[in-house]
């Protein structure tokens, strides 16, 4: 048996979690994760409790694509109380944090293209190793012979291959 949510809900029909997320939206729009944070509920609940103060107009999805919420009408609040203010607080701090999150990117992108430019840069003025490795072989048996004028032709060859 499928239980509908009631078209109204009046103070009677609240839940626990319902008072829990009311109170949580009461500071302003909220995402369903920061209402799981503020509210120490499960998000199985409030997930579950939003579709019921959804369809009773207690709570309006502003943005379904982040899942963001707002109070739209109180069921505790007596009638002479002013509809609580919807803050747009927490939408400017998403805002916020994702143009932080576009501009890091964005850093990130332009570090990348400069390290592929190192990369390139040092693959092109890469050193030939078998060739030093010879000279270096040269050099030690110039020295081990005691052959002065073999031993600077080595060294010569080697800087050379590094200065390239």
């Amino acid at each position: 048996m499928v239980l509908e949510p009631p078209d109204v809900l009046e103070e009677a029909d609240l839940t626990g979690s319902d008072k829990k997320i009311l109170d949580a939206l009461k500071e302003g729009r909220l995402t369903k994760g920061a209402i799981v944070e503020r509210t120490d509920l499960h998000r199985n609940t409030v997930r579950n409790r939003l579709d019921v103060l959804i369809a009773a107009d207690a709570v309006n999805a502003v943005h379904k694509g982040t899942k963001l919420y707002e109070l739209v009408e109180d069921p505790r609040a007596d009638e002479d109380d002013p509809k609580p203010n919807s803050s747009n607080e927490d939408v400017d701090a998403l805002q916020y944090k994702l143009d932080q999150a576009r501009d890091e990117l964005e850093d990130l992108r332009v570090e990348k293209q400069r390290l592929e430019r190192e990369l390139h840069e040092a693959e092109s003025q890469s050193i030939d190793v078998d060739e030093l490795r010879d000279a270096l072989a040269d050099a030690q048996r110039a020295e081990k012979n005691l052959n002065r004028d073999n031993l600077e032709d080595a060294l010569d060859r080697m800087g050379e291959i590094l200065d390239a």
